[in-house]
Protein backbone atom coordinates (compact mmCIF):
# COMPACT_ATOMS: atom_id res chain seq x y z
CA UNK A 1 0.00 0.00 0.00
CA UNK A 2 1.44 3.25 -1.14
CA UNK A 3 2.36 5.60 1.75
CA UNK A 4 0.65 9.29 1.82
CA UNK A 5 3.86 11.13 0.53
CA UNK A 6 4.36 8.79 -2.60
CA UNK A 7 0.76 9.18 -3.44
CA UNK A 8 1.61 13.12 -3.04
CA UNK A 9 4.68 12.87 -5.53
CA UNK A 10 3.10 11.09 -7.73
CA UNK A 11 0.24 13.29 -8.28
CA UNK A 12 2.87 16.18 -8.12
CA UNK A 13 4.82 14.49 -11.52
CA UNK A 14 1.44 13.97 -13.28
CA UNK A 15 1.19 17.50 -12.41
CA UNK A 16 4.32 18.70 -14.27
CA UNK A 17 3.67 16.17 -17.28
CA UNK A 18 0.31 17.80 -17.85
CA UNK A 19 1.52 21.28 -17.44
CA UNK A 20 4.89 20.86 -19.83
CA UNK A 21 2.35 19.02 -22.54
CA UNK A 22 0.06 21.80 -22.19
CA UNK A 23 3.21 24.84 -22.93
CA UNK A 24 4.23 22.52 -25.59
CA UNK A 25 1.73 22.67 -27.76
CA UNK A 26 2.22 23.51 -31.05
CA UNK A 27 0.81 27.23 -32.20
CA UNK A 28 -1.00 25.48 -34.49
CA UNK A 29 -2.73 23.66 -31.71
CA UNK A 30 -3.20 26.79 -29.61
CA UNK A 31 -4.63 28.64 -32.24
CA UNK A 32 -7.40 25.79 -32.83
CA UNK A 33 -8.35 26.13 -29.01
CA UNK A 34 -8.39 30.15 -28.67
CA UNK A 35 -11.85 31.08 -28.95
CA UNK A 36 -13.32 33.29 -31.29
CA UNK A 37 -14.97 35.47 -29.13
CA UNK A 38 -14.32 37.20 -25.62
CA UNK A 39 -17.41 37.62 -24.09
CA UNK A 40 -16.91 40.96 -22.57
CA UNK A 41 -19.70 43.74 -21.34
CA UNK A 42 -19.61 47.41 -21.35
CA UNK A 43 -18.66 47.73 -18.01
CA UNK A 44 -15.71 45.53 -18.23
CA UNK A 45 -15.05 47.43 -21.53
CA UNK A 46 -14.62 50.66 -19.44
CA UNK A 47 -12.99 49.53 -16.83
CA UNK A 48 -9.78 47.89 -19.08
CA UNK A 49 -9.39 51.71 -21.07
CA UNK A 50 -10.76 50.11 -24.67
CA UNK A 51 -11.29 52.88 -27.08
CA UNK A 52 -12.96 52.26 -30.17
CA UNK A 53 -11.39 53.28 -33.73
CA UNK A 54 -12.66 53.49 -37.50
CA UNK A 55 -9.84 51.84 -40.10
CA UNK A 56 -9.38 54.30 -42.48
CA UNK A 57 -9.75 53.44 -46.84
CA UNK A 58 -6.08 54.27 -48.31
CA UNK A 59 -5.44 53.64 -51.86
CA UNK A 60 -2.75 51.25 -52.62
CA UNK A 61 -0.18 49.53 -49.88
CA UNK A 62 2.92 51.41 -48.57
CA UNK A 63 6.06 49.01 -49.75
CA UNK A 64 8.41 50.98 -47.40
CA UNK A 65 9.63 54.43 -46.66
CA UNK A 66 12.76 55.89 -46.97
CA UNK A 67 13.78 60.17 -46.95
CA UNK A 68 13.29 61.92 -50.30
CA UNK A 69 14.76 65.61 -51.72
CA UNK A 70 12.57 67.76 -54.32
CA UNK A 71 14.74 68.72 -57.00
CA UNK A 72 14.50 70.53 -60.25
CA UNK A 73 14.78 68.33 -63.55
CA UNK A 74 17.47 69.46 -65.81
CA UNK A 75 15.08 69.77 -68.51
CA UNK A 76 13.09 72.61 -66.50
CA UNK A 77 16.17 75.01 -65.63
CA UNK A 78 18.14 77.49 -67.46
CA UNK A 79 20.99 79.20 -66.58
CA UNK A 80 20.98 83.09 -67.62
CA UNK A 81 24.45 83.66 -68.64
CA UNK A 82 26.62 86.88 -69.54
CA UNK A 83 26.94 87.12 -73.63
CA UNK A 84 29.75 89.86 -73.06
CA UNK A 85 31.97 90.81 -70.44
CA UNK A 86 30.94 93.81 -68.36
CA UNK A 87 29.80 95.63 -65.22
CA UNK A 88 26.53 95.10 -63.62
CA UNK A 89 24.26 97.97 -62.87
CA UNK A 90 21.08 97.10 -61.82
CA UNK A 91 19.25 93.93 -60.72
CA UNK A 92 15.92 93.43 -61.52
CA UNK A 93 15.48 90.15 -59.71
CA UNK A 94 16.35 88.22 -56.62
CA UNK A 95 16.47 84.68 -55.31
CA UNK A 96 12.32 83.75 -55.03
CA UNK A 97 11.45 85.80 -57.36
CA UNK A 98 8.83 84.97 -60.42
CA UNK A 99 9.29 86.25 -63.80
CA UNK A 100 7.75 85.79 -66.86
CA UNK A 101 9.35 85.03 -70.31
CA UNK A 102 10.84 88.36 -71.73
CA UNK A 103 11.33 89.89 -68.22
CA UNK A 104 14.31 92.29 -67.44
CA UNK A 105 16.76 90.07 -65.14
CA UNK A 106 19.64 92.35 -65.06
CA UNK A 107 21.70 95.60 -66.77
CA UNK A 108 24.80 95.40 -68.08
CA UNK A 109 27.80 98.12 -68.98
CA UNK A 110 29.87 96.47 -71.81
CA UNK A 111 33.03 97.82 -74.01
CA UNK A 112 32.83 94.43 -75.62
CA UNK A 113 29.17 94.91 -76.66
CA UNK A 114 30.28 98.25 -77.77
CA UNK A 115 32.94 97.38 -80.16
CA UNK A 116 30.25 93.88 -81.34
CA UNK A 117 28.27 96.77 -82.26
CA UNK A 118 30.90 98.97 -84.07
CA UNK A 119 31.92 95.96 -85.88
CA UNK A 120 28.24 94.84 -87.11
CA UNK A 121 27.87 98.72 -88.40
CA UNK A 122 30.87 98.53 -90.16
CA UNK A 123 30.71 95.24 -91.74
CA UNK A 124 26.81 96.32 -92.63
CA UNK A 125 27.58 99.51 -94.44
CA UNK A 126 30.86 97.68 -95.89
CA UNK A 127 28.39 94.82 -97.30
CA UNK A 128 26.02 97.46 -99.04
CA UNK A 129 28.62 99.75 -100.62
CA UNK A 130 29.87 96.25 -102.32
CA UNK A 131 26.82 95.62 -103.46
CA UNK A 132 26.31 98.80 -104.81
CA UNK A 133 29.56 98.17 -106.76
CA UNK A 134 28.60 95.01 -107.85
CA UNK A 135 25.30 96.12 -109.39
CA UNK A 136 27.25 98.85 -111.03
CA UNK A 137 29.73 96.39 -112.46
CA UNK A 138 27.34 94.41 -113.77
CA UNK A 139 25.93 97.15 -115.90
CA UNK A 140 29.28 98.09 -117.43
CA UNK A 141 30.06 94.73 -118.04
CA UNK A 142 26.75 94.11 -119.74
CA UNK A 143 27.69 97.24 -121.97
CA UNK A 144 30.92 95.94 -122.17
CA UNK A 145 32.76 98.81 -120.77
CA UNK A 146 34.55 95.88 -118.21
CA UNK A 147 35.69 92.52 -118.36
CA UNK A 148 34.36 89.50 -116.86
CA UNK A 149 37.14 89.43 -114.55
CA UNK A 150 36.46 92.53 -112.90
CA UNK A 151 32.57 91.50 -112.36
CA UNK A 152 34.02 88.08 -110.83
CA UNK A 153 35.95 90.42 -108.56
CA UNK A 154 33.27 92.43 -107.36
CA UNK A 155 31.23 88.97 -107.04
CA UNK A 156 34.07 87.73 -104.61
CA UNK A 157 34.23 90.81 -102.99
CA UNK A 158 30.09 91.33 -102.17
CA UNK A 159 29.64 87.47 -101.07
CA UNK A 160 32.79 88.23 -98.06
CA UNK A 161 31.30 91.63 -97.22
CA UNK A 162 27.88 89.57 -96.69
CA UNK A 163 29.55 86.81 -94.52
CA UNK A 164 31.11 89.39 -92.20
CA UNK A 165 27.83 91.48 -92.16
CA UNK A 166 26.02 88.35 -90.92
CA UNK A 167 28.72 87.40 -88.48
CA UNK A 168 28.79 90.36 -86.68
CA UNK A 169 24.99 90.17 -86.69
CA UNK A 170 24.98 86.82 -85.40
CA UNK A 171 27.07 87.93 -82.79
CA UNK A 172 24.65 90.48 -81.51
CA UNK A 173 22.13 88.08 -81.65
CA UNK A 174 23.84 85.94 -79.27
CA UNK A 175 23.72 88.67 -77.34
CA UNK A 176 20.00 89.43 -77.52
CA UNK A 177 19.31 92.03 -80.04
CA UNK A 178 16.29 91.45 -81.94
CA UNK A 179 15.89 91.97 -85.72
CA UNK A 180 14.67 95.04 -85.38
CA UNK A 181 17.09 96.26 -83.56
CA UNK A 182 19.52 95.14 -85.51
CA UNK A 183 18.15 97.11 -88.34
CA UNK A 184 18.13 100.00 -86.55
CA UNK A 185 21.54 100.06 -85.06
CA UNK A 186 22.23 99.22 -89.54
CA UNK A 187 20.55 102.18 -90.56
CA UNK A 188 21.53 104.77 -87.39
CA UNK A 189 24.83 103.62 -86.14
CA UNK A 190 23.70 104.93 -82.67
CA UNK A 191 25.90 101.96 -80.66
CA UNK A 192 25.25 102.05 -76.92
CA UNK A 193 27.33 99.96 -73.75
CA UNK A 194 23.96 99.17 -71.99
CA UNK A 195 22.93 95.94 -71.88
CA UNK A 196 19.76 93.99 -70.69
CA UNK A 197 19.37 90.68 -69.97
CA UNK A 198 15.92 89.02 -70.19
CA UNK A 199 14.36 85.62 -69.09
CA UNK A 200 14.27 83.38 -71.94
CA UNK A 201 11.72 81.71 -69.73
CA UNK A 202 8.84 81.76 -67.23
CA UNK A 203 9.80 80.54 -63.76
CA UNK A 204 11.28 81.34 -60.35
CA UNK A 205 14.52 82.30 -59.98
CA UNK A 206 16.22 79.36 -57.62
CA UNK A 207 19.84 81.37 -57.55
CA UNK A 208 21.26 84.48 -58.12
CA UNK A 209 25.08 84.48 -58.63
CA UNK A 210 26.07 88.08 -58.75
CA UNK A 211 25.81 91.71 -57.62
CA UNK A 212 25.44 94.87 -58.40
CA UNK A 213 29.16 96.57 -58.99
CA UNK A 214 30.01 92.78 -59.98
CA UNK A 215 32.43 93.15 -63.16
CA UNK A 216 31.55 89.53 -65.01
CA UNK A 217 33.17 87.65 -68.30
CA UNK A 218 31.72 86.60 -71.66
CA UNK A 219 29.33 83.26 -70.69
CA UNK A 220 30.05 83.27 -66.85
CA UNK A 221 26.74 82.16 -65.22
CA UNK A 222 24.05 85.30 -63.80
CA UNK A 223 21.04 83.81 -62.62
CA UNK A 224 19.12 80.46 -62.65
CA UNK A 225 15.68 80.36 -63.61
CA UNK A 226 13.52 76.78 -62.76
CA UNK A 227 10.31 75.48 -63.68
CA UNK A 228 8.48 74.38 -60.37
CA UNK A 229 5.15 73.20 -61.43
CA UNK A 230 6.88 69.75 -61.74
CA UNK A 231 9.50 68.30 -59.91
CA UNK A 232 11.60 65.08 -58.98
CA UNK A 233 11.26 63.19 -56.08
CA UNK A 234 14.60 61.52 -55.28
CA UNK A 235 14.08 58.64 -52.71
CA UNK A 236 17.46 56.80 -50.99
CA UNK A 237 16.19 53.24 -50.93
CA UNK A 238 18.30 50.36 -48.82
CA UNK A 239 19.88 48.04 -51.59
CA UNK A 240 18.23 45.00 -49.60
CA UNK A 241 14.98 46.36 -50.13
CA UNK A 242 15.10 48.19 -53.41
CA UNK A 243 13.80 44.87 -55.28
CA UNK A 244 10.24 45.42 -53.89
CA UNK A 245 10.18 48.48 -55.73
CA UNK A 246 8.99 48.52 -59.90
CA UNK A 247 8.22 51.84 -61.97
CA UNK A 248 4.36 51.59 -62.20
CA UNK A 249 4.22 52.41 -58.55
CA UNK A 250 4.38 55.75 -56.69
CA UNK A 251 6.19 57.93 -54.33
CA UNK A 252 3.83 59.84 -51.85
CA UNK A 253 5.06 62.80 -49.72
CA UNK A 254 2.72 64.91 -47.20
CA UNK A 255 3.16 68.16 -46.93
CA UNK A 256 1.47 70.94 -44.84
CA UNK A 257 -1.83 68.14 -44.30
CA UNK A 258 -1.83 67.04 -47.89
CA UNK A 259 -0.68 64.08 -49.76
CA UNK A 260 1.22 64.78 -52.86
CA UNK A 261 1.53 61.38 -55.18
CA UNK A 262 4.46 61.02 -58.69
CA UNK A 263 4.86 57.88 -60.68
CA UNK A 264 8.68 56.03 -60.19
CA UNK A 265 10.00 56.30 -63.43
CA UNK A 266 13.67 55.34 -62.33
CA UNK A 267 15.45 52.87 -60.43
CA UNK A 268 18.56 52.96 -60.02
CA UNK A 269 21.52 50.48 -61.23
CA UNK A 270 24.21 51.64 -59.08
CA UNK A 271 24.67 51.66 -55.11
CA UNK A 272 25.99 54.50 -53.18
CA UNK A 273 28.91 53.25 -51.46
CA UNK A 274 28.92 55.18 -48.54
CA UNK A 275 25.18 54.45 -47.43
CA UNK A 276 24.74 51.47 -49.41
CA UNK A 277 21.70 53.07 -51.40
CA UNK A 278 20.21 53.40 -54.22
CA UNK A 279 18.08 55.95 -55.90
CA UNK A 280 14.90 56.27 -56.72
CA UNK A 281 12.91 58.79 -58.85
CA UNK A 282 9.71 59.79 -59.24
CA UNK A 283 7.62 62.64 -61.24
CA UNK A 284 5.44 64.81 -59.32
CA UNK A 285 2.92 67.98 -59.84
CA UNK A 286 3.89 70.87 -58.20
CA UNK A 287 1.12 73.63 -60.00
CA UNK A 288 0.59 74.82 -56.50
CA UNK A 289 3.98 75.47 -55.31
CA UNK A 290 3.40 73.16 -51.88
CA UNK A 291 6.65 71.45 -52.39
CA UNK A 292 10.26 72.88 -52.61
CA UNK A 293 12.89 72.05 -54.41
CA UNK A 294 15.73 71.42 -51.93
CA UNK A 295 12.96 69.96 -49.81
CA UNK A 296 13.55 67.16 -47.27
CA UNK A 297 10.84 64.81 -46.81
CA UNK A 298 9.73 61.48 -45.62
CA UNK A 299 8.53 59.62 -48.61
CA UNK A 300 6.33 55.98 -48.78
CA UNK A 301 6.67 53.89 -51.79
CA UNK A 302 2.97 52.61 -52.67
CA UNK A 303 1.81 49.84 -54.92
CA UNK A 304 -0.79 51.74 -56.60
CA UNK A 305 -2.56 49.09 -58.29
CA UNK A 306 -6.32 50.35 -57.74
CA UNK A 307 -6.68 47.90 -54.59
CA UNK A 308 -7.94 49.40 -51.00
CA UNK A 309 -6.55 48.46 -47.97
CA UNK A 310 -7.26 49.74 -44.29
CA UNK A 311 -5.57 51.76 -42.52
CA UNK A 312 -5.62 51.51 -38.32
CA UNK A 313 -2.94 52.97 -35.93
CA UNK A 314 -0.07 50.83 -35.15
CA UNK A 315 -1.51 50.34 -31.53
CA UNK A 316 -4.57 48.96 -33.14
CA UNK A 317 -2.51 45.43 -33.91
CA UNK A 318 -1.26 42.92 -32.22
CA UNK A 319 0.84 39.97 -32.26
CA UNK A 320 -0.12 36.06 -31.05
CA UNK A 321 2.27 33.43 -32.04
CA UNK A 322 3.79 35.25 -34.89
CA UNK A 323 -0.24 36.35 -36.47
CA UNK A 324 -0.91 39.60 -36.90
CA UNK A 325 -5.12 40.91 -34.97
CA UNK A 326 -6.70 43.29 -34.36
CA UNK A 327 -9.99 43.28 -32.09
CA UNK A 328 -13.53 43.52 -33.47
CA UNK A 329 -16.70 45.23 -31.40
CA UNK A 330 -18.97 42.35 -31.66
CA UNK A 331 -22.80 42.42 -30.34
CA UNK A 332 -21.39 39.68 -27.45
CA UNK A 333 -18.16 41.19 -26.94
CA UNK A 334 -15.09 41.43 -28.95
CA UNK A 335 -13.87 38.87 -31.91
CA UNK A 336 -10.11 38.58 -32.97
CA UNK A 337 -9.49 39.11 -36.26
CA UNK A 338 -6.45 37.59 -38.17
CA UNK A 339 -5.25 40.43 -41.15
CA UNK A 340 -2.31 40.55 -42.92
CA UNK A 341 -0.01 43.83 -42.57
CA UNK A 342 0.67 45.11 -46.20
CA UNK A 343 2.43 48.36 -45.25
CA UNK A 344 3.32 50.72 -42.51
CA UNK A 345 3.95 54.41 -42.52
CA UNK A 346 3.77 57.35 -40.02
CA UNK A 347 2.27 55.32 -37.39
CA UNK A 348 -0.15 53.38 -39.28
CA UNK A 349 -0.42 50.10 -40.50
CA UNK A 350 -1.84 48.76 -43.55
CA UNK A 351 -4.13 45.90 -43.00
CA UNK A 352 -6.20 43.39 -45.03
CA UNK A 353 -8.79 40.90 -44.15
CA UNK A 354 -11.57 38.82 -45.58
CA UNK A 355 -14.08 39.30 -43.40
CA UNK A 356 -13.54 43.37 -42.47
CA UNK A 357 -14.46 46.70 -43.78
CA UNK A 358 -13.98 50.18 -42.85
CA UNK A 359 -17.01 50.22 -41.27
CA UNK A 360 -15.97 48.28 -38.19
CA UNK A 361 -14.96 49.42 -34.70
CA UNK A 362 -11.50 48.30 -33.70
CA UNK A 363 -10.30 48.23 -30.22
CA UNK A 364 -7.06 51.32 -30.62
CA UNK A 365 -6.24 51.51 -27.07
CA UNK A 366 -6.73 48.40 -24.33
CA UNK A 367 -5.38 45.95 -26.71
CA UNK A 368 -3.06 44.10 -24.75
CA UNK A 369 -5.80 43.44 -22.04
CA UNK A 370 -7.92 42.21 -25.19
CA UNK A 371 -5.08 39.93 -25.68
CA UNK A 372 -4.40 38.26 -22.44
CA UNK A 373 -7.80 37.52 -21.78
CA UNK A 374 -8.11 35.67 -25.14
CA UNK A 375 -4.70 34.04 -24.82
CA UNK A 376 -4.89 33.64 -21.00
CA UNK A 377 -1.70 35.02 -20.30
CA UNK A 378 -1.75 37.54 -17.48
CA UNK A 379 -0.97 41.22 -17.81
Amino acid sequence: MMSFATRSLSRIAFALVLGVGTCTLPAAARAQQRPTLIEIGAAEIERLGIDWIRPERVPGRVVLEAPAVAVVPPARETVVSAPVGGLVTLLHVAEGSEVAAGDPLVELRSVELLEAQREYVNAASAARLAEAQLERDRMLHDEGIIARRRLDESEAAALAARVHAEQARQQLRLVGADDRSLERLASTGTISPELTLRAPVAGVVIEGRIAVGTQVDALEPIVRIADLSELWLEARVPEQRVDAIAPGMQLAVDVRGRTHVGDIFQIGRTVDAGSQTVLVRARIGNAGLALRAGQLLPARVVAGNGDVALSVPRSAVTRIDGEAFVFERAPEGVRPVPVTIVGEADGRVQIEADDLDHGAELAGRGVSALKALLTGDEE
